[in-house]
This record gives C-alpha cells, sequence and structure tokens, in this order.
C-alpha cells in the first residue's frame, strides 16, 4: 500500500498547528482559558479534568489518561479515521484564519526579514551612488589645487 502522507507533512501537522487553537476553532470542542492554563471537554470521556502542554502541542485527560496530539484529538473529537483526520488537518493548516500563532510569528519574522533585506539593498545602492559622487568631488578638488598652484 503507498504511503499517503510523508514524514514531513505528518509532522508538520502534529507540530504547526496548535492544539489549543485546534481543539477551540477547528474542532469546536467545548473549552476555556483562565490564568494561562487551557482545559478542554475530552472527547473521549467528556470529563473536563484536562491540560495542554503548549511547548510539547499536546493535550491530555487526567480522568481518562489519554494524552492528544492534534491527529490523535482530531480522530476523537469528529470520530474520523486516520487518513480523513490528517486531510482535515492539513485543510485546517492551510486555512489563513486558522494559522497557529507560531505560523503567523513565522510569517511575521519573514516579512520583517524581507523588508530589512529590501533596506540593506537600498542602503548598499546608495552607499555606491555616494562613493562616486565622492570620487567625482575629490578629483574636482584635485583639479582645483592643480589649477590653484598654476595661478
Amino acid at each position: 500500500m503507498a504511503q499517503l502522507f510523508s514524514k514531513k507533512e505528518l509532522y508538520s501537522i502534529r507540530n504547526d498547528i496548535s492544539i489549543c487553537e485546534l481543539i477551540s476553532n477547528g474542532l469546536q470542542i467545548t473549552c476555556q482559558e483562565n490564568g494561562g492554563l487551557f482545559k478542554f471537554q475530552c472527547p473521549e470521556c467528556n470529563g473536563f479534568s484536562t491540560g495542554v502542554k503548549k511547548e510539547a502541542n499536546i493535550s491530555r485527560c487526567f480522568q481518562c489518561d489519554k494524552q492528544f496530539n492534534t491527529i490523535e484529538i482530531t480522530m476523537a473529537a469528529l470520530k474520523l479515521k486516520f487518513i480523513d483526520s490528517v486531510t482535515f488537518l492539513q485543510k485546517f493548516k492551510n486555512n489563513p484564519a486558522h494559522k497557529s500563532q507560531k505560523q503567523k510569528d513565522t510569517q511575521a519574522k519573514d516579512q520583517h526579514d524581507s523588508i530589512i533585506i529590501d533596506r540593506i539593498l537600498c542602503l548598499e545602492k546608495n552607499v555606491s551612488v555616494l562613493t562616486g559622487y565622492f570620487d567625482m568631488l575629490r578629483r574636482n578638488i584635485d583639479q582645483m589645487k592643480c589649477q590653484i598652484s598654476q595661478l
């Protein structure tokens, strides 16, 4: 059987989609954030004794002891098979309205870097123009010195 998704695609689906964003906006699971703690209703047991480890992009239900990554929670919440869950997550990831903060930060950094590069190129061009201008002034000054010394 042919592999439908590359390891890179699956890694991106698991890590580049914020699990909090997915739970609240993509899967529309009942959730709340209070004092920096994100809790949601477990799609397996409907318990609310849950937590999210944002730096690892995983969630956990302490009531049924189930841990979820983005693919697993999509499968549980929408009652989908693996392939359908990954397809759903690809569409979610590519929807600009649901970009994770990490994706937004990366995009903003790329835009900022592009602006900086454009400014550096502009400055280099200006330096080149000014260097030519100063060289012309030096030649004019040298010519004037020569003319003055002949007087």
